[in-house]
């Protein structure tokens, strides 16, 4: 019974954590990706399934699809799901540390990790985050029956596919179950590598596919390949950063609130558990079981660090990043036990307030956006058109936590949400600087000229009403 301690405490401090989350409200990407209920995916079922955008992810569009038929579950049970994916993601973490031989307190501090550490935040307070979630949950499946009994063993090609299909990312998990059991001893390098040969079939096969179901809704962001030598060293950096967290960033990284001292603060409960590993631990990081660890971290979050890399991307390899710490803990721990347990004690405090906090910065960004809509509905009957302008102020933002005025407000969309009514079901958006008010005023006569009813001209979260 000790062994499933952590993992009860877990379960009885969900249902508090999940009541704290499930009232954070959409901002920027949650109103226009998928996930959302006014998503427009054309006529028929087979809309739902084709690749579209930059991306192939049926089950997102079902979802969104189901949402549309009841819109009050917005945002909640998308809450709920992604939520319910991570407590599975926690429960396969446990699974696969205990799985390659870690010891109780190991496979503890792996799991704990895995369920609070602020790298998860982008994902777990996310809206439109079922991709990464379900993503991981399959590719961490594909990873158990791969370590499990030969008779489950060829599962992990379905659950590799299904993670795939989740989201694109979920490809290394053609190749990650085989460098696991490699690190820990559990398939040779023969047997890895003939493994590894298998998938080629399916991966040809995907594409071949995605390739067949091309249409004129799908294409490739530039944002994606756009200065790669620059943009790797910048995701690389991102990527250590959101995984290792070693303060509340937005205490530096967001100007309105930057906080040098209480940054500090935190980062003395939070450093010294990281270095304290890593010094003890220093002869372990040397082992093969540790490279190969090492190696498998960077292969899961490979497909984000020659992309993109955002704060919700940091989940992608957090399982197996949570199961190597768990290993040097292990390792540093055998000599050093007390000093092991207080100072990742002291982590999980700062953790814990860096959770907190993160989720008031999500619950005002969302609330800000309701407030914008909400003035705009005291004032206008929601038409089926309606043209939002934007004054860029440049202002600050940071991450998906503190979103600017304008996003939150997902550029009109929220009116459509918050009046209850699924209008307007057109909008129009064009950016403006502040110096450009002659261009704003014949650019809003000329979008009335075309059918617009409406013009919304934004200014931080104030909305001017300058065409009814």
């Amino acid at each position: 019974m000790k062994q499933y301690t952590v993992l009860i405490v877990i379960l009885a401090l969900s249902p508090f954590i999940l009541w704290q989350i499930i009232g954070l409200l959409p901002t920027f990407d949650d109103w226009s990706y998928f996930t959302n209920p006014y998503h427009d995916f054309g006529e028929g079922l087979s809309s739902l399934v084709i690749p579209r955008d930059s991306y192939w992810r049926p089950f997102d569009c079902i979802f969104g699809h189901v949402l549309s038929f009841d819109k009050s579950l917005f945002p909640a049970l998308n809450h709920i799901m992604v939520f319910l994916g991570h407590l599975i993601n926690t429960f396969l973490v446990w699974h696969i540390a205990r799985r390659v031989g870690l010891a109780s307190q190991a496979v503890n501090v792996s799991t704990i990790f895995f369920f609070l550490s602020p790298a998860v935040l982008g994902t777990v307070l996310g809206i439109d985050s079922l991709n990464q979630t379900y993503s991981h949950l399959w590719g961490m499946m594909a990873i158990a029956a791969y370590l499990s009994s030969r008779r489950g063993r060829h599962l992990w090609l379905l659950f590799a596919l299904i993670a795939t299909m989740c989201k694109e990312n979920g490809m290394v998990f053609f190749v990650v179950p085989q460098l696991m059991a490699l690190a820990f001893g559990k398939a040779s390098p023969r047997r890895a590598a003939l493994d590894t040969l298998y998938p080629v079939l399916i991966i040809i096969a995907y594409f071949t596919m995605r390739t067949l179901m091309q249409t004129d809704v799908a294409e490739i962001n530039a944002e994606y390949l756009e200065n790669p030598v620059f943009r790797i060293v910048k995701n690389i950096t991102k990527f250590f950063a959101a995984t290792f967290v070693v303060t509340d960033y937005s205490l530096l990284a967001y100007k309105p609130m930057r906080n040098f001292p209480m940054a500090v603060f935190i980062a003395l409960w939070l450093v010294p558990f990281y270095i304290f590993i890593l010094w003890q631990g220093r002869k372990a990081i040397k082992t093969r079981t540790f490279l190969v660890l090492l190696f498998t971290i960077v292969t899961a979050a490979s497909p984000h660090l020659v992309t993109l890399f955002t704060s919700m991307h940091s989940y992608a390899a957090l399982g197996i990043v949570s199961i190597a710490l768990g290993y040097l803990y292990q390792m540093v721990a055998e000599r050093r036990r007390k000093a092991a347990v207080v100072l990742f004690s002291l982590f999980v405090v700062g953790a814990v307030v860096v959770d907190w906090h993160h989720v008031e910065l999500s619950r005002q960004s969302g609330e800000t956006g309701r407030q914008m809509a909400l003035s705009v509905l005291k004032r206008i009957t929601p038409c089926d058109s309606i043209s939002v302008l934007y004054i860029d102020r440049d202002e600050e933002k940071y991450s998906s936590f503190c979103v600017i005025p304008y996003d939150a407000f997902g550029w009109g969309a929220a009116i459509r949400h918050y009046g209850s009514n699924g209008r307007p079901r057109f909008i129009d958006n064009e950016i403006f600087m502040p110096s450009d008010s002659v261009a704003i005023s014949h650019y809003a006569d000329s979008i009335v000229r075309e059918g617009f009813r409406q013009v919304l001209l934004v200014k931080g979260d104030s909305i001017d009403i300058i065409r009814p």
